[in-house]
């Protein structure tokens, strides 16, 4: 079960962050966050950005979004762990994350309407890099939100929603999975049944279920090894 309450038990798009305290070590880490992404930035080291749901992407720009993963469903990427260190220390140290990444919008770039994987899961963003002029937002539902930085959204994917950078600068969170308190599940229990049954055929063209089983098993991402 998890360990951590809401106080309204009724779904909803947008939740109140001060539900979710242990998640204030991100957020009081958001300086030393940030220096190590424009380093990673500086650093080009394209090979490790993942281009991710293409097919949700309206943009004339190659890997209009990508991120750069510090753990999937309960897999780790060491390689980019050594690139990071302390984000993925500070990552690492909270075992109600299930998933983590960098995840990086380019330009005038839309993510369309879509819907997350399971309702038993709650997605937060920390933004990072977030360009001036109030051109960058999430719906959800019927709710709209601008990113700021250094302020945590945490929000309902299974929900239609979309996002949007409407500027000419890039936009960057610190984007990740916890469990939703409202059903009780624990991070461990939704990643082994997510890996157990993968259906999704965009990370079944990565590579096959078996592999997926492979790399659950031994807690890393395939070449992800330093």
């Amino acid at each position: 079960m998890s360990t951590h309450q809401i106080t309204d038990k009724n779904p909803k798009f947008f939740y109140d962050t001060r539900d979710f305290s242990f998640l204030n070590i991100l957020i009081q880490n958001f300086e030393i966050i940030k220096k190590e992404l424009l380093a990673l930035i500086e650093k080009n080291k394209e090979n490790q950005w993942l281009e991710t749901f293409p097919d949700y992407v309206e943009s004339d720009k190659q890997k209009a979004w990508k991120v750069f993963s510090f753990i999937f469903f309960g897999m780790r990427f060491p390689k980019n762990a050594a690139l990071c260190p302390e984000t993925a220390k500070l990552i690492y140290s909270l075992p109600d994350i299930i998933s983590c990444d960098y995840s990086f919008m380019k330009p005038n770039t839309h993510i369309m309407p879509h819907k997350g994987y399971t309702r038993m899961v709650l997605r937060c963003h920390l933004p990072l890099i977030v360009p001036a002029g109030g051109k960058c937002a999430i719906r959800v539902g019927n709710e709209t939100k601008e990113w700021e930085e250094g302020k945590l959204i945490i929000f309902d994917d299974s929900f239609d929603h979309e996002a949007w950078n409407r500027s000419d600068k890039d936009r960057v969170v610190l984007m990740f999975d916890i469990p939703n308190p409202l059903w009780g599940y624990t991070a461990g229990q939704i990643s082994k049944y997510k890996v157990e049954n993968m259906d999704d055929p965009f990370l079944l063209s990565m590579m096959a279920k078996e592999k997926w089983l492979e790399a659950y098993r031994n807690g890393m991402f395939p070449g992800s090894v330093v």
